[in-house]
């Protein structure tokens, strides 16, 4: 214990030091329901605590479901839903979480990171790719997001809270 303690002494005020996750794990704290915020908005700023995109993770409504389902509402888009899977790497750093669904016919992959910072999910996404194309590079696409600030060190992505429905 006192060589850990001595090494996290030497970091830098402030470092972040990434925890390492099993998939198991990952899956487990995923599961259920999120409420998605833009990272760029403070959270004394946000208009309202509940966010205008929600998700239920790891959730198999229906006999016969991937057990890595996943939905997608958009409340702010005419209550827009997209179902489909989590598709995780615990083993890159950042980690990777990317949704899979159908859009418009063709199935396509949002790719994403994410991080933790206590509770709260930091998930980075972007973009659409085939999934053929995601399928060819085994996830490794050059529009993968890699960080979670930009160039001016301001947020990126999305800030997601743990939602207990009633």
């Amino acid at each position: 214990m006192l060589p850990c303690l001595a090494l996290i002494s030497l970091l830098p005020h402030g470092s972040f030091v990434p925890m390492k996750w099993d998939e198991a794990t990952l899956r487990t704290k995923l599961t259920g329901f999120w409420i998605e915020h833009d990272a760029t908005v403070p959270r004394e700023k946000r208009i309202s605590t509940h966010g205008v995109i929600e998700w239920q993770m790891f959730q198999q409504l229906e006999e016969g479901d991937p057990p890595n389902r996943a939905y997608q509402i958009d409340n702010d888009n005419e209550s827009q839903a997209f179902v489909g899977v989590l598709l995780m790497n615990t083993e890159t750093r950042p980690m990777w979480l990317d949704f899979q669904f159908s859009d418009a016919g063709r199935q396509v992959v949002q790719l994403g990171i994410i991080e933790f910072d206590d509770d709260q999910l930091r998930w980075v996404r972007y973009g659409r790719v085939p999934l053929k194309a995601y399928n060819e590079v085994k996830g490794k696409h050059p529009d993968r997001p890699t960080a979670f600030v930009d160039e001016k060190k301001q947020p990126l992505g999305y800030t997601m809270v743990k939602w207990k429905k009633k």
